[in-house]
């Protein structure tokens, strides 16, 4: 194009009143910021591509359905958003996107053909695929989808990540909204045809947009929040929790997970009113319901399973590996991946985090107990309540201080500690409670208390010690079933 005339116009040709395209005058950029190729139509032209019809918004930009006029076909072209013009961090994510996926060269992901910049304008320049985007596709079909085509859509999907993997790229933004659909006679290698050649069948699934991709090891090296990026209602637990240690190939594959939960049953496995709560359900590591639904075969419903454990190691080991059970199914083979056994659904539950926390609480619960005990003593012999007792007030004060400040008030300590998720507490509070455990034992066995308020009143004796003896057990097995999460917590550390 001539020098003297602008990037991009609508109708005639504007003149361009400076020649350095990187002034903030430039015609290029009031058309791009005030809404045009936006606001007007027609769209307009870019270079040799004409503008034709905004076709979607998403985080990082718009896309427009273009058409080249050089090499006569529609391609598609994307802007960074609005708000993004004259803003060096948002336009270097813009064109990272591009640099990652311009890389990559696989049947089931878009391809890059150009990638431009003039001043603060810049664009991608893509394959077009006419069948739209699987969330819209969902929209017009909605409900469950036929089990096996659900499962050709995510094993092509998968084999494109797989791809993806294999050059060191991850993701991290699977959803609907960015699987595009090829269909017609775009149909090419990675194409669902079917016997039938139905419209369902006739639709090759393409993953784009890259803007969240990340190179693994660069990703290993992100600050906490810079990991917080994706759709959350699509997120693995660890990048909810931006968690930069374990992000990585395994969180494209519980994003998977929950597109083919979507297209088998027809809902998301995580809602909630807001993006927030969306979160707070995944990092929550609680199992994924599965609907009854006999239309779902067993093995594809073990496959979507496997794909949505909340500890990335429970996953595939692999995208490939995930393809090739989905490949099994579809041809009636037995896959590999075997349902989930109840003893792995309790260990990883006694993983979590949260039992060290409830650990903390339930111990400073039942010390506490302890401690209100011997207040209600000091106040019934005070108030001359328990005229039985034969000791002085002031040695009993000094016993129930004496068990407070060895046991009680040392184990509260440690209680708190845990509930601020100090898992070296643990231990010492362990010691703490199998002491008193002891204790209380070996009075009930011999008949003898260290209260001197129990001398003479066996039942009594017999039924508070029982009762403690119990609350002490109950605290002793609520440490003990904290400890697999405070190993891997301390392991974070």
């Amino acid at each position: 194009m001539d020098s003297n005339k602008s990037k991009i116009h609508s109708g005639q040709e504007t003149p361009v009143t400076q020649k350095d395209p990187t002034v903030r005058n430039d015609p290029v950029f009031p058309v791009l910021r005030e809404g045009s190729p936006i606001a007007s139509q027609p769209f307009g032209r870019l270079e040799r591509y004409q503008i034709r019809t905004l076709v979607g918004r998403g985080g990082m930009g718009d896309v427009y359905l273009a058409f080249d006029q050089n090499l006569q076909r529609n391609v598609a072209l994307k802007f960074p958003r609005m708000d993004s013009a004259g803003n060096p961090q948002l336009i270097e994510q813009f064109l990272h996107e591009a640099r990652l996926a311009a890389q990559l060269n696989h049947p089931n992901l878009v391809k890059i053909y150009e990638v431009d910049v003039w001043g603060e304008a810049c664009f991608i320049a893509s394959e077009w695929c006419e069948g739209g985007d699987l969330a819209k596709w969902l929209l017009a079909h909605p409900g469950p989808q036929d089990p096996k085509w659900s499962a050709r859509m995510i094993g092509a999907i998968a084999r494109g990540i797989a791809y993806c993997h294999q050059q060191n790229i991850v993701h991290l933004d699977i959803k609907p909204a960015n699987i595009i659909l090829a269909s017609g006679t775009q149909l090419a290698n990675g194409a669902l045809k079917g016997d039938g050649g139905t419209e369902q069948e006739l639709l090759r699934p393409m993953l784009t947009d890259f803007g969240v991709a990340r190179v693994i090891e660069e990703g290993r090296t992100m600050t906490h929040t810079s990991m917080l990026m994706g759709t959350p209602m699509y997120m693995a637990p660890e990048q909810a929790d931006s968690n930069r240690l374990t992000i990585g190939p395994k969180s494209d594959i519980f994003s998977l997970g929950i597109v083919l939960y979507e297209l088998l049953y027809g809902v998301r496995p995580f809602e909630a009113e807001t993006a927030f709560a969306i979160i707070d359900r995944i990092r929550g590591g609680q199992a994924v319901v599965f609907p009854q639904s006999p239309r779902v075969p067993t093995e594809l419903r073990t496959i979507c399973e496997r794909c949505l454990q909340h500890s990335p190691k429970d996953r595939y080991p692999s995208a490939d590996a995930l393809a090739e059970d989905l490949d099994r199914f579809l041809r009636s083979e037995p896959i590999h991946a075997r349902p989930i056994t109840w003893r792995l659904r309790v260990w990883r539950w006694l993983e979590r985090p949260e039992r060290v926390v409830q650990a903390g609480l339930t111990g400073l619960a039942i010390q506490m107990l302890f401690l209100v005990d011997f207040g209600v003593i000091l106040l019934l012999r005070t108030f001359g309540l328990m005229t039985y007792i034969q000791t002085d007030e002031r040695t009993l004060v000094v016993q129930l201080f004496l068990l407070a400040a060895i046991f009680h008030i040392p184990c509260i300590v440690f209680a708190i500690l845990l509930i601020r998720s100090k898992v070296w507490a643990l231990i010492p509070g362990l010691i703490l409670t199998s002491m008193t455990l002891a204790a209380l034992l070996h009075g009930l066995i011999t008949g003898s208390s260290t209260i001197s308020a129990y001398d003479g009143q066996p039942v009594a004796m017999f039924l508070v010690y029982t009762i403690f003896s119990i609350a002490i057990a109950i605290q002793i097995a609520a440490c003990l079933a904290s400890i697999p999460a405070a190993r891997i917590i301390w392991s974070k550390r």
